[in-house]
């Protein structure tokens, strides 16, 4: 066991039916590097056979070259109310539409004019962010302010409300310069929840959504207090909050922990057995890079299952695995490769009995729009909603005695989302990598089952120090 304590992430998990392989992270399942077989010599672990007809992945290294950044130019969008004029300018892209994209750390700068400034008694700018739930068929709505911040106010029977600079003597100004940085929190130091947008379908259907705008509110006044109007303009836009993981990873096998910095990689559950004398079948789930990873990259992990060999048959007689114990590179397409447990066409018999998934899950509270939601067993009090990310790829096999094991990787197709999970005001929005284990002839436990494993997805790598770090999944 001397070869154990050599390698730096070497750590040897001891349960009742599974071989002393040595269970420990290698960088080289990952870069790309020639690995070399661990056996044990009282459980040699082997590959899994060829499948006749199978269809196997690309080896050929890629050729692709990476995207160029679109070049940024100053935009400016003008609103008009009434008296009220806004101007706000973002730096866009090119081809981009006329809505303003503002990410967090970045400058908000406006200009706002005002047509005719008698009778105004008071001027605020301020900066918003709310969750609204709408009822398709006009029905009911909700609106809930997460967040309010003042760019500007203006108050004339109130000088102590006014900005610093302003004359309390002086009218309301015709034109007001107001500029500010895109905060990342909240007054509570809560992180602030992306744009978002999405349609649900219930009974009946929804669409929710957290918004971000500009408000100007002016109010004018006649004969004292007596008559007043106000004029009210909102300006939306797109808030994108950049993320990223504390420390870059890979990381080594950790069960548990309570520090940011050695965070949690191995997840571990049981399949529940159908008779009382036969033993759960534990499954194990590494993710090298911990539970916070960049929406960008890939997202490698290993699934390990152990259990006495004659219990694990069924699984294997019925998985198309690579043989290859060498690793293969990351497929041309931008899109997600469905699981090779599902792209073997060729191979007779029942659907494949593994499969690994990434999803998101929509989570609203509905009952302030003042509509009953309908579901399977009545009335609901919040609706939920999953959708497929991306279909995960196996791509090796390694059988030992007691246990079977496949690396493999999770990559989100481009545009499929634009930010991680968060949670908000009778909002949440939660990604999970989901393990199906399922099969005809495994009748001796409990299947379909599922483990499910949150992840954080961020906009940026952990070299990102200009993003919020996350240490958490929400």
């Amino acid at each position: 066991m001397d070869w154990i304590a050599q390698h730096p992430y070497a750590r040897v998990a001891h349960h009742q039916y599974t071989s002393p392989i040595p269970i420990s992270f290698s960088e080289s399942h990952l870069n790309g590097e020639k690995a070399a077989s661990v056996s044990s010599p009282t459980s040699p672990v082997r590959p899994l056979p060829d499948i006749p007809g199978a269809r196997k992945l690309r080896s050929e290294p890629s050729t692709r070259k990476p995207p160029k950044a679109a070049p940024t130019v100053p935009r400016d969008i003008v609103k008009r109310e009434g008296i009220v004029t806004l101007v706000l300018t973002w730096q866009a892209g090119a081809g981009a539409d006329a809505v303003p994209v503002y990410e967090s750390g970045s400058v908000l700068s406006g200009l706002l004019s005002l047509a005719k400034t008698n009778c105004v008694s008071s001027i605020s700018v301020t900066l918003e962010a709310s969750v609204r739930i709408d009822e398709l068929q006009g029905g009911g709505q909700s609106n809930a302010v997460l967040f309010s911040t003042s760019l500007y106010t203006w108050d004339r029977h109130h000088p102590q409300l006014q900005n610093p600079f302003v004359s309390s003597n002086a009218g309301p100004p015709s034109e007001i310069n107001f500029r500010t940085i895109v905060p990342a929190k909240g007054a509570n130091g809560e992180v602030l929840p992306p744009s978002f947008d999405a349609r649900l379908s219930a009974i009946p259907g929804f669409r929710v959504g957290v918004h971000y705008e500009v408000v100007v509110c002016v109010v004018r006044s006649h004969m004292g207090e007596l008559w007043r109007r106000r004029c009210r303009l909102r300006v939306p836009f797109v808030y994108t909050l950049r993320t990223r993981p504390l420390k870059p990873g890979p990381f080594p096998l950790r069960l548990k922990t309570t520090a940011p910095e050695s965070p949690q990689t191995a997840f571990i559950d049981l399949i529940p057995t159908r008779r009382e004398y036969v033993p759960p079948i534990e499954t194990q789930l590494y993710l090298p890079h911990s539970q916070i990873t960049p929406l960008g990259s890939s997202i490698p992990f290993r699934l390990t299952l152990s259990a006495p060999d004659a219990y694990l048959a069924p699984l294997l007689s019925h998985t198309p695995v690579l043989p290859s114990f060498h690793p293969l590179v990351a497929p041309s397409s931008e899109d997600s490769v469905p699981s090779i447990v599902g792209t073997f066409t060729s191979v007779p018999g029942p659907r494949a009995p593994v499969r690994v998934h990434l999803q998101r899950t929509i989570q609203v509270d509905a009952r302030d729009t003042g509509v009953m939601v309908l579901g399977m067993g009545g009335a609901r009090r919040a609706i939920v909603v999953t959708t497929v990310l991306a279909e995960g790829v196996l791509r090796r096999g390694e059988r030992g005695s007691g246990c079977v094991r496949w690396w493999g990787e999770v990559r989100v197709p481009r545009g499929t989302v634009a930010g991680g999970g968060f949670v908000a005001e009778r909002l949440a929005v939660r990604d999970e990598l989901v393990v199906t284990v399922d099969g005809a002839r495994l009748a001796t436990h409990v299947v379909p089952f599922r483990q499910r494993v949150g992840l954080q997805l961020t906009s940026d790598g952990a070299d990102a120090m200009a993003a919020v770090g996350i240490s958490d999944t929400v």
